[in-house]
């Protein structure tokens, strides 16, 4: 099919529905549906495509599939197969010359390599799948750090914190979704989405529930790291940080005795133990268990006996002062 107009650049963005539920690894899922959304670099509406598809080999759908998608098992059975689906969607996206299909996290490209392993699998030709699943372009992390979000949001949250609203049926409709995902990209290239009043909302709600996460982590962490009393020369320095108000010295502290007891609980039968400093990150490894061949990048190495530890954290934290 030829080109729309070889002088105009296109957009196009997707979503899809996979099979799904406990019976269903992600290994075998197969593609239940397709929404395809067109728009011009102005972000204006140019085309779109729908189309449920027959997996080559999982034809009923789960109960936890029914729920999530709203599909029905007659729409799927009377449905084509799924590389007879994604034959029509390459059309299209040879139509506007689209090289990227745009998604909204890695999911849709695991998937549909596996629809297309699953049609090798049953000798059936899966090849449109995998020229689709190639061109897949994950938008999620450029949006969510171009929106200066805390962390990725779901679809649903944020097309309905940008007024969209599905006309017919609901989220996890693969056209709907995919509608969801442009009028995101349009809201926040083209709109002052910023002073959004239900964006601005939702982000604040974002912050909150990450800073009460946090402090529940920490509070957690705390008790289980005085859980065991502190021995004379951690109560002195313990006391001694608290006093003076320096808060990375405390968190230190607090986070290294916490791993080290939640190691001696993890471990009950063993009593003397590696503290093992690599460059990014501390380990607790019960001496029995350590394999010097599978420890690279070591800086120190600190043994110990799990009724004497105290020595251990308060020289660690010390040059961790440093």
């Amino acid at each position: 099919m030829a080109v729309q107009n070889k002088n105009k650049k296109y957009l196009c963005f997707a979503d899809f529905e996979f099979t799904c539920g406990v019976s269903v690894p992600n290994w075998r899922r197969e593609t239940l549906s397709v929404g395809i959304i067109i728009c011009d670099t102005d972000y204006r509406f140019v085309d779109c495509y729908y189309s449920t598809c027959r997996p080559a080999s999982k034809c009923r759908l789960t109960k936890e599939c029914r729920k999530l998608t709203h599909l029905k098992q007659e729409e799927i059975d009377r449905s084509p197969d799924s590389n007879r689906v994604f034959g029509e969607v390459c059309e299209m996206l040879e139509k506007y010359d689209i090289r990227d299909v745009k998604v909204w996290g890695n999911d849709d490209r695991i998937a549909l390599y596996s629809d297309f392993k699953m049609h090798k699998k049953n000798k059936a030709d899966g090849q449109n799948i995998r020229r689709v699943e190639l061109r897949i372009h994950d938008i999620q992390n450029k949006l969510t750090l171009k929106m200066e979000l805390p962390q990725a949001v779901n679809i649903e949250e944020l097309a309905t914190a940008f007024g969209y609203t599905p006309a017919v049926g609901t989220f996890h409709n693969a056209y709907n979704d995919a509608m969801a995902l442009y009028l995101i990209q349009k809201a926040v290239f083209t709109t002052d989405f910023q002073n959004n009043l239900k964006f601005a909302e939702l982000k604040q709600k974002r912050l909150d529930r990450i800073a009460a996460e946090k402090k529940r982590v920490d509070e957690t962490r705390k008790a289980n790291a005085l859980s065991v009393p502190l021995s004379a020369r951690e109560q002195e320095y313990y006391s001694q940080i608290s006093e003076s108000g320096t808060e990375k010295d405390i968190k230190n502290f607090i986070f290294l005795r916490s791993k080290i007891i939640s190691a001696l609980n993890h471990s009950p039968e063993e009593e003397r133990f590696f503290l093992i400093v690599y460059p990014a990150k501390i380990k607790i490894i019960p001496q029995s268990r350590f394999d010097p061949e599978k420890n690279f990048h070591i800086l120190r190495i600190t043994d110990f006996c799990r009724n004497d530890f105290g020595d251990v954290v308060v020289d660690e934290c010390k040059l961790r002062e440093k």
